[in-house]
This record gives C-alpha cells, sequence and structure tokens, in this order.
C-alpha cells in the first residue's frame, strides 16, 4: 500500500521564507530594535547554505511563468532533478537550526498564523521535494499538476495592471490615498526598508 507525503508548514522552505519577511516588516514597522528575523533570514537563506538554494528552487516554480504546459512540465523535472543534488543531512540540520532560532526569538503561534498566498503552490512544492518510492501516484500526479496549473496561469500585463491600481487610487478618498504607502505589499515593505538601511 502506497503512502502519502504529508504537508509542514514549519519545514517548508518557501513558506518559512516568506513568514521570516513578513515578520522583518512587522519588526521594522513596530521599531523593535532588538528584531532578529533579518539576521535569521540573511544567515539561512544565502546561497552558500543548502535552505538558500533550495528556496531558490521554490522560488523559480512560485515565479517563472510559460504558456506551454510541455516547458512546465520540463522546468518542474529541472527543478527536482536539481533538488535531487541538495545536501539532504545539511538540509535537515540547517532546516532545524532555522526552526529552533524562530523558536527562541518568536511565540510559533503567531508567526505561523499568518496566510500565505501560495500556500497550496507551496505545499505541492514540498510533498513533490519529499515524496518517496512508496509514494501515492494519484498525491504524486495532483502535486504535479496544481505546480504546471501556477506555472501556466495566465498574467495581467503590467499596464492593465497599473491602470487597475490608478483607477482604484482614484476612487478612494484623499484621506486614504494619503495613508497608500503604509498598504504596501509586506514583503515589498521590508525589502524597500532593508535597502535603505
Amino acid at each position: 500500500m502506497s503512502s502519502n507525503t504529508k504537508h509542514s508548514k514549519i519545514r517548508n522552505t518557501g513558506i518559512l521564507f516568506e513568514l521570516l519577511t513578513r515578520q522583518i516588516t512587522v519588526d521594522v514597522l513596530n521599531n523593535n530594535k532588538k528584531a532578529q528575523a533579518a539576521k535569521i533570514l540573511k544567515e539561512f537563506f544565502n546561497k552558500k547554505t543548502q535552505l538558500g538554494r533550495e528556496y531558490e528552487l521554490y522560488k523559480v516554480l512560485t515565479t517563472e511563468n510559460y504558456k506551454s504546459e510541455n516547458k512546465a512540465n520540463h522546468l518542474v523535472d529541472a527543478v527536482v532533478d536539481a533538488r535531487k543534488k541538495l545536501k539532504e543531512t545539511s538540509l535537515k540540520r540547517e532546516k532545524y537550526n532555522l526552526i529552533k532560532e524562530i523558536k527562541k526569538n518568536y511565540d510559533v503561534a503567531d508567526f505561523f498564523m499568518a496566510r500565505i498566498p501560495n500556500y497550496k503552490v507551496n505545499a505541492s512544492i514540498f510533498k513533490l521535494f519529499n515524496s518517496n518510492l512508496n509514494e501515492n501516484p494519484a498525491q504524486k500526479t495532483e502535486n504535479r499538476f496544481t505546480i504546471v496549473e501556477h506555472i501556466t496561469r495566465k498574467t495581467i500585463s503590467n499596464k492593465k495592471k497599473e491602470k487597475a491600481i490608478t483607477e482604484g487610487y482614484k476612487k478612494q478618498e484623499k484621506d486614504l490615498r494619503l495613508l497608500d504607502p503604509l498598504r504596501l505589499d509586506p514583503a515589498c515593505y521590508c525589502l524597500m526598508r532593508l535597502w535603505q538601511v
């Protein structure tokens, strides 16, 4: 009988990165000088770590966009092959140490409470990366199709996005328009603030 790989939000590299960037934003907005999220992010998610390399693979699968399903399938195959080349023991140790640092510095219940926009895609990537030979073929196929559907999603052109944002902005009351910079996506705001430091 085949088994299913269970998703673990606390061990999902894509979700951990997203939550840390959001925590940096919260720390910056609260002017928390003792915050550790930025330090943790720099330490664990760099090009020298297995965790940083795995995150780059998550990033490829969540940000790339192809019109062709065939290209998307080739991309998934290439990323899965690249994931197999990572040092599994080092990756597990780094994740363990990352989670230990998060637990040491933040309340885990609050930290993992945030809603993640690409949760289903990140969960499917996690399951695909961690599937084994005994994996249920139906579950493996479902994970792959979720990722391929995400890669082949239709995107709105930048001009259409800008027009929609401008139209929405014009409809807002003057007081709300003045507050608009505070309503940035947390990750964008966080990165903007990091570059200013």
